[in-house]
């Protein structure tokens, strides 16, 4: 647990504030093992994602003149924008789930899954008729809606209010499903959860609550072909830092997780929005806290206000430092990676 973090540093700038929280008291408890989040499940899941033909691995780019530029022996970046032709790695916890979901039900192990297997005639018949359902600030519906044309199922999916028609219209190219809410992310997963169990949907949502923990365990799971990709690319290289994005918190809990069984001292350090920075406030809580309320940020896949809690169990103990950033700082960030130097 963080039993003392420091006072929040503000570093003052021209168009506002970064903070941070240090956690003083990092441990990676042998408890979080029972999520397998590990190498050998890597291996496992990673040879799932290759049923499907639009998969390949994802490109580890150098920024040699920005390390240089900054007195760092490098800087590394895992690009996600070519994931299945989607632009965004959340493809691969809801394929995952799903598949496991899937298999599940027909009673065969995830080891010998084929794409013929899951979309074979017999398998629908023996399934019988499903609808997937899921709420999403577009990557992860995105992923559902993908996942459900190519196994043969159809998809519903919500978004919260302030989401763009450009986000709205991604997902449609697979469903014509999708819809907007006048709910904030988190009223609108309460809202998708009900309308499922009115309707007897399968729910596939990133993020945990009393009685649905199998499948957001399973998503996070599908989230370590990036963790087994990068430990393949940066071979016998030992990283330093880790920098991970967190909304719900559920792909940095599984990165930090697989990284610290690797390297025990690697620095984890969880980066968010200022205007839904859930688990910086955590951290500087020490416990679990929620932000209510509409929260706008350009960094829209991240305007989540309630941690995921497997998530939130895993990141205060693997979690070295905790950092929110005004959108400012995301957009230069973009530039930059952009238009890199040199």
């Amino acid at each position: 647990m963080i039993k003392k973090i420091t006072k929040v540093k503000g570093g003052k700038v021209a168009m506002g504030e970064l903070k941070y929280v240090l956690n003083k008291t990092v441990e990676r408890k042998e408890a979080f093992d029972q999520y397998e989040f590990n190498l050998q499940k890597a291996k496992e899941v990673n040879k799932y994602h290759q049923i499907f033909e639009q998969y390949n691995e994802t490109e580890l780019h150098k920024l040699e003149c920005m390390a240089d530029y900054l007195g760092l022996k490098n800087i590394i970046v895992k690009d996600e924008s070519t994931r299945f032709n989607l632009n965004a790695f959340k493809i691969l916890g809801a394929s995952y789930a799903i598949g496991r979901k899937l298999m599940n039900k027909i009673e065969e192990d995830m080891n010998n899954v084929t794409l013929d297997m899951l979309t074979a005639e017999n398998t629908s018949k023996k399934i019988g008729e499903i609808i997937l359902s899921a709420t999403t600030d577009g990557n992860h519906g995105k992923g559902v809606a993908w996942t459900g044309k190519q196994l043969g199922y159809q998809s519903k999916i919500y978004m919260p209010v302030g989401t763009t028609e450009n986000r709205k219209n991604a997902i449609v190219e697979y469903t014509d499903e999708v819809t907007i809410t006048d709910m904030n992310y988190d009223d609108t997963v309460r809202y998708t959860t009900k309308l499922s169990k009115e309707n007897n949907w399968e729910i596939i949502q990133d993020t945990a609550w009393e009685g649905y923990t199998d499948i957001p365990v399973w998503i996070m799971q599908g989230y370590l072909t990036v963790a087994y990709e990068i430990h393949n690319q940066i071979g016998k290289n030992k990283p330093t830092h880790i920098f991970l994005q967190a909304g719900v918190g559920a792909f940095a809990a599984v990165i930090s997780d697989f990284f610290k069984q690797l390297f025990e001292d690697v620095k984890i350090i969880i980066v968010e929005p200022d205007n839904a920075n859930c688990f910086y406030q955590s951290a500087k809580n020490g416990k679990k806290t929620d932000i209510p309320g509409v929260l706008t940020t350009i960094m829209a896949g991240l305007a989540c206000g309630e941690p995921n809690p497997i998530g939130w169990e895993i990141l205060k103990d693997c979690g070295d430092c905790f950092i929110s950033v005004p959108d400012y700082i995301s957009a230069n960030g973009m530039r930059m990676y952009a238009n890199p130097l040199g």
